[in-house]
């Protein structure tokens, strides 16, 4: 089976895509295979994580390039445009937008489950 690629995008920090990245790989069963992007100066620490309301552990590898094709960008919070990232256009952009606050887990899963949903199972 070919799996799909999927990069993630995360604005104002990098945890928002390693959490996004986590919590697909987990409820897609494997069929993705995900990553984020991390720009040389963005950390996603511990902490940082847990004020977005994650506590488990990340194993979704990170990216440094964003030049090879993708199926699928998902850009939290417009992070592309903020970023001014040369995203390849031939992706299929999807937008997510989500507060960063204690709830963003809670709200990037739910972003998760509708892709699944729509892009998964759905046409």
């Amino acid at each position: 089976m070919n799996k799909k690629t999927v990069i993630i995008l995360g604005y104002p920090s990098v945890a928002m895509a390693m959490i996004a990245g986590e919590l697909l790989n987990r409820l897609a069963g494997g069929y993705y295979q995900v990553c984020y992007y991390a720009t040389d100066d963005a950390s996603g620490s511990d902490h940082s994580l847990e004020e977005l309301g994650y506590y488990d552990c990340i194993a979704v590898e990170p990216t440094h390039s964003l030049a090879k094709p993708f199926d699928y960008v998902i850009d939290i919070n417009y992070a592309s445009y903020r970023s001014q990232l040369p995203v390849i256009a031939r992706c299929r952009h999807v937008y997510w937008e989500v507060e960063a606050s204690s709830e963003a887990t809670v709200h990037l899963k739910q972003q998760a489950d509708f892709f699944i949903s729509r892009f998964l199972y759905g046409s």
